[in-house]
């Protein structure tokens, strides 16, 4: 937690942190299959997206452009919600040269929860707001 973890360095790290099934779902996207990346996902939001017949269409699309775009990502920050319910802030790295249309803001948070034993991430990233820093009980991970 709180170093930059470059494309090369990502590697499948579990589900025993929150930061870890981030990275093992990031890992999933760039190396894995759909299976593998899907795993990393609550189940909540594992059956929206599989119920969804254009998400594996949208995987293998992104299994073309993200390698080349992704550089890497910092977990910056963790906001406890719940015991079994966190964000991360997350700075992602890409370069914007490699396709036009792919426009990162600077942070997006990332919704994660506890199933069981295991960390899982719990939806689609969301911008983040200056607000998100204000209130809450939030740890910098940041080196």
């Amino acid at each position: 937690p709180g170093r930059y973890i470059s494309k090369d360095q990502l590697v499948f790290a579990g589900y025993a942190t929150p930061e870890a099934a981030l990275q093992s779902m990031l890992w999933g996207v760039l190396n894995g299959t759909y299976e593998q990346a899907a795993g990393a996902l609550a189940p909540d939001f594992r059956q929206q997206e599989l119920k969804d017949g254009k998400s594996r269409e949208g995987f293998e699309d992104a299994k073309k452009t993200m390698p080349l775009a992704f550089k890497g990502m910092q977990i910056v920050a963790r906001k406890t919600l719940a015991d079994d319910r966190v964000e991360l802030k997350v700075r992602v790295d890409v370069d914007p040269t490699v396709n036009g249309d792919l426009k990162m803001p600077p942070f997006v948070i990332e919704p994660v929860l506890k199933v069981g034993n295991e960390w899982k991430v719990g939806g689609n990233p969301q911008d983040y707001e200056d607000q998100w820093d204000q209130d809450g009980q939030i740890q910098s991970l940041a080196q």
